[in-house]
């Protein structure tokens, strides 16, 4: 008991003194004629001390309005916090790129009675569950009614053919500087530095068809330098014929690339494979999920990055990588892509 009173006259005391130290502040300040940094030395403290209880004393107004706090804490209540999470997410719907300064200045405009501050702002956003995300970014042109309707004509469609007659033809543009380790090991505080000699490789074009007829080779590639034309994109189709990896029977899947419906060579493509009585078809607008030869580009690159070897050329590194390639891995690929585990986004 006595513990307790000792302790509680201690807080009285130390309260006191504080009181007593914030308005011996303000009266240096004031014989010191407005002068912080004066005011500061003589009582031996910071002047950022002085200048927060003057301002406190002295503009109540401009430091600590209505009931919502100053900069550094919020005193607002649930039923506040529940306005503004709905008025946020009004906004971001309408402004969904918008930072945290654009946030801030919107709710400063909006709600005119209170005033918030910037620090106060980005810590309510915490407390409701707000947090800087990486988008995800999607087609919106992919949902309209016509092209939706296309895409589960599609899925109904492909999921009645043969796998083994079923050919995915693209192409991927590569880079070789930007298929390096992302991460090495190095030491803290060190910048770490590799030799190379083949960053400015020139830049190429790979173009693939998979398959599920040759177990020894489900990928058949093309590699050319610099980009892929419509006329390319026909000497391959040729090639896989000459080959034999293109039959009678077949039918060929392409996306809506430029290149692979060039008014000028579409004609010859079509009757090339009409000669061999090959069809083909296009996938729906903007659905890359549904082409086998995006997860083959995926792994491709994949395996790259992680075992490049030191002065290896980029077209070495391309074509090991896509021998790499099992008939086990592409058969789920092409599950991945016939019967897809999502069709519509989470949008929520």
């Amino acid at each position: 008991m006595e513990r307790r009173t000792r302790r509680a006259e201690a807080i009285s005391r130390a309260a006191a003194d504080t009181a007593s130290m914030r308005a011996l502040m303000v009266q240096k300040w004031i014989e010191n004629d407005g002068s912080y940094q004066r005011a500061a030395q003589q009582l031996n403290v910071q002047r950022s001390r002085v200048w927060y209880w003057v301002r406190k004393a002295f503009f109540p107004d401009t430091f600590h309005t209505e009931d919502v706090g100053g900069d550094r804490r919020s005193l607002l209540c649930e039923d506040q916090k529940q306005i503004l999470h709905k008025l946020l997410l009004a906004f971001l719907k309408e402004s969904p790129e918008a930072d945290a300064k654009l946030v801030h200045a919107f709710l400063c405009f909006l709600l005119q009675g209170w005033s918030i501050g910037y620090s106060t702002v980005c810590k309510l956003l915490k407390q409701m569950g707000w947090t800087w995300r990486v988008p995800v970014h999607f087609q919106v042109l992919k949902y309209t009614p016509a092209n939706m309707k296309r895409y589960f004509l599609y899925l109904l469609w492909i999921r009645q053919q043969d796998w083994t007659k079923l050919k995915f033809m693209d192409e991927s543009h590569i880079v070789s500087r930007q298929l390096h380790k992302r991460r090495v090991l190095g030491l803290k505080n060190k910048r770490t530095y590799l030799k190379r000699r083949t960053l400015h490789d020139a830049s190429a074009s790979v173009t693939i068809m998979t398959c599920l007829d040759d177990p020894e080779e489900p990928v058949v590639m093309a590699y050319r330098r610099e980009s892929n034309t419509q006329w390319d994109f026909l000497e391959f189709v040729i090639y896989c014929l000459s080959i034999k990896k293109l039959t009678a029977g077949d039918i060929l899947i392409l996306d809506n690339a430029s290149v692979h419906g060039g008014l000028a060579s579409n004609r010859a493509l079509t009757k090339v494979l009409a000669s061999h009585n090959i069809k083909f078809t296009y996938l729906p607008c903007y659905s890359p999920e549904l082409n086998p030869c995006e997860l083959v580009f995926n792994e491709m690159k994949r395996r790259i990055r992680s075992y490049r070897a030191f002065s290896s050329r980029i077209q070495t590194e391309v074509v090991k990588a896509i021998h790499s390639v099992t008939i086990q891995q592409m058969l789920s690929w092409y599950q991945h892509c016939i019967i897809p585990p999502t069709v519509l986004p989470d949008l929520n």
